[in-house]
């Protein structure tokens, strides 16, 4: 193979490789209430996937459902 497509099939195959991290940090981001989980995916790889499960959860709707249903049920 000539050296320019041995570099082409490099960036070509990086990129792919960063969207599929990208998207399942977004998802992983998503669940947890984020938005920007895609750029840590698709810059970091592994080392993204592992920010973004790390953080906290966001969703405020969620725990204040938990909360309510708690309540309700006078467990609290």
């Amino acid at each position: 193979m000539e050296c320019r497509a041995v570099v082409f099939v490099y960036i070509f195959v990086a990129i792919i490789q960063g969207l599929i991290w990208g998207f399942i940090a977004q998802i992983i981001s998503e669940n947890k209430g984020y938005e920007d989980g895609f750029f840590w995916g698709f810059f970091l790889g592994i080392i993204g996937i592992i920010v973004v499960a790390c953080k906290p959860d966001n969703n405020s709707s969620y725990a204040s459902a938990l909360l309510s249903k708690a309540t309700e049920e006078e467990i609290i």
